[in-house]
């Protein structure tokens, strides 16, 4: 758990939803690999440049069925940015 300690009247949420990566979108050597990732990467770069966000939260289908090893490769993607980030269960 985190809190925020606001140091003016307001602050930026960056919302993503609905990425739906597969474990092998991360790996371009993997059966399966597509051009989603590198599309993706360039989508939330600009957003997170463009918005500068004190906040991300990541709703929606974080990655398609039965794919575990994608919700530790996403969360290291975001952690990256250095940005306090939370995912909303839905």
């Amino acid at each position: 758990m985190f809190t925020f300690e606001m140091k003016r009247d307001s602050f930026t949420v960056l919302n993503l939803t609905d990425m739906q990566l597969n474990e092998c979108h991360w790996d371009p050597g993997a059966e399966g690999y597509d051009d989603s990732f590198p599309v993706f990467d360039h989508t939330v770069r600009t957003l997170v440049e463009r918005v500068k966000p004190d906040l991300i939260t990541i709703t929606g289908d974080l990655s398609m069925a039965d794919q575990p090893k994608a919700y530790p490769l996403l969360a290291d993607y975001i952690d990256a940015f250095g940005i306090p980030w939370c995912a909303v269960w839905g």
